[in-house]
């Protein structure tokens, strides 16, 4: 963690993941997949493919199996006897293919023989050919029943999409296919996206991108019938290839792949049933309140990560350990802190790949349980960096902005910038950006002097709708003269967001100087509980400051079930106002 003066900080991120182009798909005839089984269970051959190339299509020697994939991406995903696949709402037979010509290889031909759990994974090679590369793929039929000769069943997904989670570990060109109605043989019935990297979810917004002759540019809800992974080949070198089909499913999101602008039911997509975001739904704001989806005020409270590229044990990015947070300390919020030029191998400006992978790690975990998650540029000198944060937040508008639980915070701190001349035109120019493709979830903007100067900010305002205002304390050092200024700010109309905050000093409780201000500490909250202002806490981490959460003296999992034993500084103080 990165300390400065007497006011508030800040925390950073990794991980490696995916990229959004044009997509290959393959096409041949009019044959529909169907499942053509010598026995119901382990014996059972699925035949056709994404693309309409399976054994039908393929030559004599094309190799197709059937098999299952794990609950690696947390959605349920199971691979069960014989092959067949259970993972979320959806369930099918698996199969894999390789052609059209006799030396594209796939291993394994069969997936029949992978253990109860085990992944998708295909190794092998695609040749060459002067004409046309060939392929090999892996794939589900969705919704076949898990019977004998059964044909190919289809199921509508409600407006939600899809979210697939798959490894490349061979380096490879891949390609995820999924299918409509009619299983791919219909070019204007095909969505896809490439995917690169060691691995990462796909969320249904991603799919969103034209396949191979233009097609598949936007989804009209259509049943879903299959899901693919595809290589594609080369026409003048082999390619070889290894990756995993860890798992798919039913997830969130509009039909469209844009934000539905309602909130209500439709906007809170799949939101787990009493999770905060299937209460509350798509937020907004309202004069300088915070609302939800009934226009009832709303108070988010959670934890916000260290800065993701520092982190110790990954805390931020275990589901388990968020599943666990919600559940018993009641949290209804993460912070996704990315450091961004924090000089650091894994900061964004130094492995972008693994620092978005991070911050998609912890959305798509905030998705999964119905949490509500800050996308935070965290830095202090972003207006140095105005095209990059640009870029950056339209892509995550992009991947997310169709969820509610999405919310995005372009400026961590700010340092000595003027407000009218410098950060309000940068902040101007991000939010343009965000709303030329996410119309409605909620932007906190970053404040002068380490976000404290809300009311500088409260005269001047951003144009734009569904903006709060990033108001920083740490309570040994911010007391009743800060609150003061959120006072000036919420009479000018401003609506505030706490997105950090500690009952240290602001150095973050450093071992040279640890102590807690409780009292003080006591007095912010009741003044936040007073004006329904949403908060995020520092640090969700393990280390030797106050600030962390967890003790550096014993062992501490990641998932969850902390015991007093385990907590640290001012900890049991975050618990309990979490609680509240």
């Amino acid at each position: 963690m990165q300390i400065r003066r007497p006011l508030p900080l800040s925390h950073r991120s990794r991980l490696a993941w995916l990229g959004l182009a044009s997509m290959l798909s393959l096409s041949c005839g009019g044959l529909t997949p169907l499942l053509d089984p010598t026995a119901p269970d382990s014996s059972t051959r699925a035949q056709g493919g994404a693309g309409g190339c399976g054994g039908r299509c393929g030559p004599p020697d094309a190799a197709l199996g059937k098999g299952g994939a794990s609950g690696s991406s947390g959605s349920g995903g199971m691979v069960q006897d014989g092959g067949y696949v259970v993972s979320g709402n959806w369930h099918g037979y698996a199969w894999t293919a390789a052609g059209p010509d006799y030396r594209s290889t796939i291993t394994p031909g069969s997936f029949s023989a992978l253990a109860d759990g085990s992944p998708l994974c295909a190794s092998g090679s695609v040749a060459a050919d002067p004409t046309w590369g060939g392929y090999a793929m892996i794939g589900v039929n969705l919704n076949q029943a898990r019977t004998q000769n059964a044909p190919l069943n289809t199921v509508v997904p409600d407006g939600a999409g899809i979210t697939v989670d798959v490894t490349d570990t061979g380096g490879s060109q891949l390609r995820v296919q999924i299918s409509g109605p009619n299983g791919a043989f219909d070019s204007n019935d095909r969505w896809c996206v490439p995917i690169a990297g060691s691995g990462g979810f796909i969320p249904w917004g991603s799919f969103n991108t034209a396949c191979w002759g233009g097609y598949g540019s936007s989804y009209s809800g259509q049943p879903l019938t299959q899901v693919a992974v595809l290589v594609p080949g080369s026409n003048s070198i082999a390619v070889p290839f290894s990756f995993c089909l860890n798992s798919f499913a039913q997830s969130g999101g509009s039909s469209t792949g844009g934000t539905t602008g309602t909130g209500g039911a439709t906007s809170a997509g799949g939101a787990p049933a009493a999770s905060p975001v299937a209460q509350h739904g798509q937020l907004k704001v309202l004069g300088n309140k915070l609302v939800d989806q009934q226009n009832q005020p709303t108070q988010l409270k959670g934890p916000s990560s260290m800065w993701l590229n520092w982190e110790n044990q990954r805390f931020a990015e275990d589901k388990q350990g968020l599943q666990w947070l919600r559940d018993n300390w009641n949290a209804s919020l993460i912070r996704a802190a990315m450091g961004v030029s924090a000089g650091s191998p894994t900061d964004y400006f130094s492995a972008p790949e693994i620092a978005k992978g991070q911050v998609n790690q912890i959305v798509q975990n905030a998705i999964d349980l119905g949490v509500y998650v800050i996308i935070d540029w965290h830095e202090e000198y972003a207006d140095s960096h105005q095209q990059a944060s640009i870029a950056f937040f339209t892509e995550m508008a992009q991947n997310w902005g169709n969820y509610p639980n999405v919310i995005y915070e372009p400026f961590n701190e700010p340092t000595w910038q003027d407000w009218s001349t410098v950060l309000k035109p940068y902040h101007q120019a991000v939010v343009n950006a965000i709303r030329a493709v996410d119309p409605d979830n909620l932007i906190v903007l970053g404040t002068p002097t380490w976000s404290q100067d809300v009311d500088e900010a409260a005269l001047d305002p951003v144009s734009g709708t569904n903006l709060l205002y990033t108001l920083h304390f740490y309570s040994c050092t911010h007391t009743q003269e800060l609150r003061d200024k959120g006072n000036t700010a919420l009479s000018l109309g401003a609506a505030l967001f706490v997105t950090e905050w500690g009952a240290t000093d602001s150095e973050g409780g450093t071992p040279g100087n640890p102590a807690l201000c409780l009292d003080e500490a006591q007095r912010w909250h009741d003044w936040m509980n007073s004006n329904g202002i949403s908060w995020a806490a520092w640090k969700f981490d393990r280390c030797v400051d106050t600030t962390c959460y967890f003790n550096p003296n014993v062992m501490v999992p990641t998932t969850g079930g902390w015991t007093d034993a385990m907590l640290y500084g001012h900890a049991f103080f975050v618990r309990d106002r979490m609680k509240e």
